[in-house]
């Protein structure tokens, strides 16, 4: 079914391949499969991003308009292949003097699979059923990934419930400042299955066509090479080195996450890597229009994905310029200049201009931008930023080689006379609850999902050291400083965090052909072999064992919701049981005050599982997306409080009248999760979770934190349980629990009052109901809930 509702992303996707094989055919592009894919790719994501923006401009980002709208492109292209290329098509399927047809093609893809060694085939095979497998779990995976939960998943959600790609007020600006690009292809992919669970594709697909294109470039530069210097590259070889690269791509250590996540690196990297494909094309064939194009559209998709493009292209567009203008190849220049600005603005500038008119800069607030660049740029500050990103790939099985690696970092820093830990050279995270500072790696860790380390970093370095000896006035020289330069420029301008991993996404990417070439160029297909067995052994041990990753084995017995919570499990019953009130009470809009980097996404979860229809909105933002909507209060509403005490209120202005809030505390006596209904009494309560009717109430005694052992205090707390519509309950036993005291009290006979005797300022109260409560009781409430505190009187 999942297939079927996505066909029409399916099918605009076969068609520009089509195209694109037509193309192939009348020597308009190179004939290769694999550049057709690459073609198909760019063209589908440009029709994605531009039904998104155009329906996003009327409100109408749904199943569908969007579902209208590609059946309109299939058809227009349908109607394109017919009209204008039938004697192309009829050529395609007539393979042949003997027969034709889909028997003739699939003829063809035999011969070429048998004219392949056997490592060859072995590495292809091995690759695609990788991908495959990836494939499958990026399919059934729920969002597990902290920051798709809390940034990339959320803005899918906002987009789809807004019906438009309108900024919203938020407290994570994430969600609307950054690049929309890869979000945009997931929600398409969300408004068409109705559902989260075909979001994870776009990276799937990213990572399956990075593979597929590095194949490709891997032979390309072979050929170019052995044209431009005379050396012969044997063709057996660059097809075994384009099948090792099409592996290695597939096994990158950081890639795995993302391609079965809502992560957006590895997309960023797709188009990276096509616009260094087409570049190169484009300058072996400077009037061709494909390639202009190809170029011009690689680099706006990309950064439509992630800003970051701007640094790993600019070394290869400044070079195609430079070459060019030394070229006198003036019209060329100017063609190629006018369909990037094109290209850039045509699917950028929506974003941009949602961006300058909340933030009043086109890349979101100046002060985020301005966090994550180094402050100031010098060589011996340029050169210890290099190292440190370097750093992070020191990381082996051994914990002597990992600490001789850190220690030869050290002293590298030290000989730039910058100090290792540079404060001025880390992000400052905005977190107030974690600090960032410079730690180098330990040993990997095989049990929590490490693998045995980066390899693909170990075989860069390899293969640059085997580059050395290669003449490199030609494409792969050209191909290899490029990614060089972009790889230097992104560290000496972008400060150190533990996560720039992902920013080296797209340098990987683009260097598994250099590292294919070299080590196949050297050593035999045997070795080869091996080199990929080990690749796809790390990536095993990575996906098996990674306690975050949806194939880890105890996530296998959670349901998707719990998945979903992934570290957060505590909160879901707390969840679920606000979920269950905001059904209950016929709530139709949900105003959310979430504190920044708090898990608002699992509410979503759980009242979206319950069938919840109305919206959800954040409201007392502080940041400059306050001012993007107007609360709407209506007697309907639930003001829902996460990381953050409810304000101290009592009533509302309600459709024009004073009405009193009920505040409902489901998770800590201060409410850490917390909401505020209309009610015709207020107060404050406390629900107890779950069909056991369960509670923990942790607080901490205001005004002191003097308590000790030696200086106890004595608290007291009462309360009285009553069901949802505020009678008390009599028929049954509460039971409090303080530290290792345990008491039960009979509900029909007395109140609840504890005295207990606290040695330290923090402290929970468990309670529970011993007996099951009927239906129409459910679910139980302690209201009238009171604390207060003294010191205890010495013995």
């Amino acid at each position: 079914m999942l297939l079927i509702r996505l066909a029409p992303v399916g099918v605009c996707f076969l068609l520009c391949f089509l195209l694109a094989r037509i193309a192939g055919g009348r020597n308009k592009i190179v004939r290769d499969w694999r550049l057709y894919w690459t073609f198909a790719a760019l063209a589908t994501g440009a029709i994605l991003i531009l039904i998104a923006e155009i329906a996003s401009a009327f409100d109408s980002l749904d199943r569908a308009v969007v579902t209208v709208a590609l059946f309109g492109v299939d058809a227009a292209l349908l109607c394109l292949v017919v009209g204008k290329f039938k004697a192309d098509i009829r050529e395609i399927l007539l393979v042949g003097k003997e027969g034709g047809g889909v028997g003739a093609l699939i003829q063809v893809v035999k011969t070429e699979i048998a004219e392949l060694d056997r490592p060859t085939r072995w590495l292809y095979g091995l690759g695609f059923g990788f991908a495959l497998l990836l494939g499958i779990i990026s399919s059934q995976a729920p969002p597990f990934v902290w920051d798709c939960k809390t940034y990339h998943v959320p803005r899918i959600l906002n987009w789809v419930q807004d019906k438009s790609l309108r900024p919203f007020p938020t407290s994570d600006i994430r969600r609307v400042a950054y690049a929309p690009g890869a979000e945009i292809m997931s929600t398409i992919l969300y408004v068409l299955d109705g559902s989260d669970q075909p979001i994870n594709l776009p990276s799937w697909f990213a990572v399956l066509t990075s593979a597929i294109l590095a194949s490709f470039v891997t032979e390309l530069l072979a050929k170019l090479f052995s044209e431009r210097t005379g050396r012969e590259f044997p063709h057996e070889k660059a097809r075994l080195a384009a099948g090792f690269a099409f592996l290695l791509v597939l096994t990158i250590p950081e890639g795995l996450i993302q391609a079965i996540s809502t992560e957006n690196d590895f997309v960023a990297a797709m188009w990276n890597l096509s616009l260094a494909c087409m570049t190169i094309l484009f300058l072996r064939d400077k009037k061709n229009i494909f390639y202009a194009s190809a170029v011009a559209v690689s680099l706006a998709l990309g950064i439509c994905t992630k800003v970051t493009t701007f640094i790993s292209a600019a070394p290869f567009l400044a070079s195609v310029f430079a070459v060019m203008a030394l070229r006198r190849s003036y019209d060329s220049t100017l063609k190629l200049a006018a369909l990037v600005l094109v290209a850039v603005a045509l699917f950028n500038a929506p974003w941009w201009m949602r961006n300058y008119d909340v933030f009043g800069h086109i890349l979101g607030p100046a002060n985020v931008s301005a966090e994550n660049v180094n402050p100031s740029f010098s060589p011996d500050r340029d050169i210890a930023n290099i190292i440190r990103n370097l750093s992070i790939y020191t990381s082996t099985p051994s914990a002597t080689v990992t600490k001789v690696l850190n220690k030869a970092v050290s002293v590298l820093v030290s000989l730039t006379g910058r100090p290792l830990a540079d404060p001025s050279s880390i992000v400052p995270y905005r977190d107030p609850h974690q600090a960032l500072e410079f730690a180098l790696p330990g040993p990997s860790d095989i049990g929590e999902g490490n693998g045995i380390g980066n390899i693909s970093a170990w075989l860069i370095f390899g293969s640059a050291l085997i580059l050395v000896r290669f003449p490199m006035r030609n494409a792969l020289g050209f191909y290899a400083l490029a990614i060089c330069a972009g790889f230097f420029l992104l560290c000496s301008y972008l400060r150190w965090q533990p996560w720039l991993f992902r920013y080296h996404i797209t340098y990987f990417v683009l260097a598994m052909p250099l590292v294919a070439i070299a080590f196949v160029s050297c050593v035999r297909s045997a070795f080869i072999a091996a080199l990929a067995a080990l690749c796809m052994v790390n990536s095993i041990l990575i996906l098996g064992f990674n306690t975050g990753y949806p194939v880890y084995a105890p996530f296998l017995k959670l349901t998707r919701e719990q998945h979903q919570f992934g570290s957060n499990q505590n909160l879901r019953r707390p969840y679920i049981a606000l979920a269950e009130d905001i059904l209950r009470r016929g709530c139709t809009n949900v105003l959310l005050d979430c504190e920044t980097y708090n898990f608002d996404y699992g509410l979503w979860v759980c009242l979206k599982d319950r069938g919840y229809l109305g919206t959800i909105t954040e409201f007392m933002v502080t940041n400059q997306t306050a001012p993007l909507i107007e609360p709407d209060v209506t007697s309907k509403t639930a003001m829902v409080f996460i990381g953050n005490i409810p304000p101290n209120r009592l009533a509302e202005d309600i459709d024009g009248r004073m009405q009193p809030l009920l505040e409902v505390v489901y998770l800590g006596y201060f409410g850490n999760v917390a909401a505020q209904y209309p009610s015709t009494f207020p107060g404050k309560w406390c629900r107890l979770l779950g069909p056991e009717n369960s509670a923990e109430l942790s607080f901490t005694l205001s005004q002191t934190d003097a308590i000790t052992p030696d200086k106890p205090a004595k608290f007291e707390f009462s309360c009285k349980p009553v069901s949802s519509d505020g009678l008390p309950l009599t028929n049954n036993v509460l039971r409090l629990a303080v530290d290792n005291h345990v008491g039960d009290v009979d509900l029909r006979t007395r109140t609840i009052d504890l005295t207990a005797i606290a040695t330290q300022p923090s402290a929970v109260i468990r309670t529970v109901l011993l007996d099951p409560l009927p239906t129409n009781s459910y679910p139980a409430y302690l209201s009238d809930m009171k604390l207060s505190w003294d010191w205890a009187k010495k013995p």
